[in-house]
């Protein structure tokens, strides 16, 4: 079994050497490496070709070096395609592996054969590499698709997974007309057969001002905070769709019934991206009619309005949940 890395940057200079050096410093090497930047304009480039230098590892790690910007999803799928490892372990710009990481994820393969994606526990670090939270599992296998769908999106952090090659051969590329990866790797991985989610260690999750999802923890003003939300319902039904068409093609048992949700969600989120102008009486209609369908923070959107979506954001900054 072979076992790679693929890094992915944008941006980063401030934090790609500690995500190079947390590869480099693997207490097992690993067979491939490779760093695909998507045309950075901060000097993130030169940082990696100067520490591949230091280092003389250009004989061992590839380097793509993108002229064009390709997003995140057909940057990251570049990369994949050059991969020749069965197992990928997937790394961004300013997050950092762990000594073990490698290890961690030989063993865990070979223990779990017949699963497209496993993932870990990690630790989360602030800006300057301090300590200020963590994720962690206690070795279940996750397997509800079914809390997936009703709950929007995965509930299964993306950073510290590493997937198998064959889940990219298998159901196609990532798709390009959603902004990010990790919401169809993982419904992708549930769907088919679960992810293990174990308590081992392996990365360090680096949250700061500029990172993908800083808009969901940034104390912008709720003006901001609402244009972002509403933007972000188109993205969502997007992923929803690409979710119907996965679930289509798939021998899942209660197909009919995830697709049957999912159409309901669908609907219910097209609501939202509209919420400003949906009458009152349409969005309590909805609250009934949707009922089993919604989880607590959707029920506040259907009876408060757009009110509450600000209100929901202003109870989890309250309770420290941002």
């Amino acid at each position: 079994m072979k076992i790679g890395f693929v890094l992915i940057c944008y941006n980063q200079k401030k934090f790609i050497r500690e995500s190079l050096e947390g590869i480099r410093l693997q207490t097992e090497e690993p067979d491939e490496v490779i760093i695909s930047d998507d045309c950075s304009k901060d000097g993130t480039q030169q940082e990696i070709l100067d520490y591949i230098d230091e280092y003389e590892l250009a004989e061992k790690w590839k380097v793509i070096l993108h002229k064009e910007n390709q997003g995140i999803n057909k940057n990251l799928q570049n990369a994949i395609d050059l991969c020749s490892t069965d197992i990928i372990l997937g790394n961004a710009g300013d997050d950092i592996s762990l000594p073990n990481r490698v290890q961690i994820a030989r063993k865990l393969a070979e223990k779990y054969p017949d699963l497209y994606v496993i993932t870990t526990s990690i630790d989360k670090i602030d800006e300057n590499g301090n300590r200020i939270g963590e994720i962690t599992y206690n070795d279940i296998l996750d397997e509800d698709i079914k809390k997936v769908v009703l709950s929007g999106m995965p509930h299964i952090f993306p950073v510290g997974q590493f997937w198998r090659k064959s889940l990219f051969t298998e159901h196609g590329p990532l798709p390009i007309n959603v902004p990010n990866e990790d919401d169809q790797i993982t419904f992708r991985a549930i769907l088919h057969g679960g992810i293990f989610c174990s308590k081992e260690k392996t990365m360090l999750y680096r949250i700061h001002q500029d990172s993908t999802s800083s808009w969901l923890r940034n104390r912008q003003s709720e003006q901001e905070f609402f244009r972002r939300f509403i933007s972000d319902m188109t993205i969502r039904i997007n992923h929803m769709e690409l979710w119907k068409d996965s679930v289509s093609k798939s021998n899942f048992k209660e197909k009919k019934e995830v697709l049957g949700i999912l159409d309901k969600k669908i609907s219910l989120y097209n609501m939202f991206r509209d919420i400003e102008t949906v009458p009152i009486n349409q969005r309590i209609a909805s609250l009934f009619k949707f009922w089993n369908f919604t989880v607590t923070r959707e029920k506040v959107y259907l009876f408060f309005g757009s009110f509450g979506v600000l209100l929901w954001r202003r109870m989890k900054i309250a309770l420290g949940k941002i």
